[in-house]
């Protein structure tokens, strides 16, 4: 296996907290880390971007030389997109925080299949509590 802290809960999430994502790769779910990656930088783009075309749209209708369906039209597309840009950065914003949750919580994947569960072992009066391991290939 790899170094020890790879699979250590808190650096996994010290890890998520900087790079959304790195802390369920470090755990070799390498899939959900990369989608957490790029839903973020996804959401944080289109967020932004939609509160600089609000902001352009805010221009307009400071300009005193605008006329009112000019006007009334901008106001139209700075409300839908300040409200769209609110719900973006909502939605990246829960993204984040389950990343956070996932990285703490889950448990590593083991390199060539190897895995590690709890298991009833065959003992001389019944059954005892032991570890079973598996290998994959």
């Amino acid at each position: 296996c790899n170094d020890v802290h790879e699979y250590n809960n808190g650096v996994a999430l010290l890890k998520s907290v900087f790079v959304p994502g790195l802390g369920q790769m470090g755990k070799r779910h390498y899939g959900e880390g990369i989608v957490t990656l790029t839903a973020e930088v996804a959401l944080a783009g289109v967020g932004t971007a939609c509160y600089l075309f609000s902001r352009r749209q805010l221009d307009i209708m400071r300009d005193s030389n605008v006329i009112y369906d000019d006007f009334s039209n901008a106001k139209k597309t700075y409300n839908s997109l300040r409200t769209t840009s609110y719900i973006v950065w909502g939605t990246a914003a829960a993204v984040y925080v389950f990343n956070l949750y996932r990285a703490f919580s889950i448990s590593p994947k083991y390199k060539d299949g190897l895995s590690f569960a709890p298991a009833g072992l065959p003992a001389n009066d019944g059954v005892a509590p032991g570890l079973q391991l598996t290998l994959k290939f």
